[in-house]
């Protein structure tokens, strides 16, 4: 069968007329700045803090040696070493929340069993405080 030879009836489409209707729209310019708020950081009775309710469980990877006792720590999540370990110290860490770069002097922190942070020295002594 050729394509060319095919011949087809108006009636055979069901040929439907239609109209148009234009409608006057107008571009609302929305500045995306303005969307998100900050919270006021100079207030003093800021809504926005959060307390847990236990304490945190966490690792301090201060030297290479301790590589045993992090992997016993994130176990059963992969801690595995990368090009740059031997002359920095960097592991990479895989949960199931996403992947971590750790470095020494980190602090990893589990939240529950597969929620962990990783934070710098600098970030974890700024936000928690060691109860011994």
């Amino acid at each position: 069968m050729n394509i060319n030879n095919l011949k087809t009836n108006d009636r055979d489409l069901g040929e439907k007329s239609f109209s148009i209707r234009r409608k006057t729209t107008q571009k609302i310019g929305i500045d995306k700045k303005k969307i998100i708020i900050p919270p006021d950081r100079s207030r003093k009775d800021n809504p926005f803090k959060a307390y847990s309710k236990s304490g945190y469980v966490f690792f301090h990877y201060e030297n290479k040696a301790e590589l045993r006792a992090l992997r016993n720590f994130c176990y059963p999540y992969p801690i595995e070493k990368t090009r740059k370990y031997k002359a920095k110290g960097k592991l990479s860490f895989l949960s199931p929340k996403g992947g971590y770069a750790i470095e020494i002097n980190d602090f990893i922190l589990r939240l529950n069993s597969n929620h962990f942070l990783v934070l710098s020295e600098e970030e974890f002594k700024t936000l928690f405080y060691i109860d011994k």
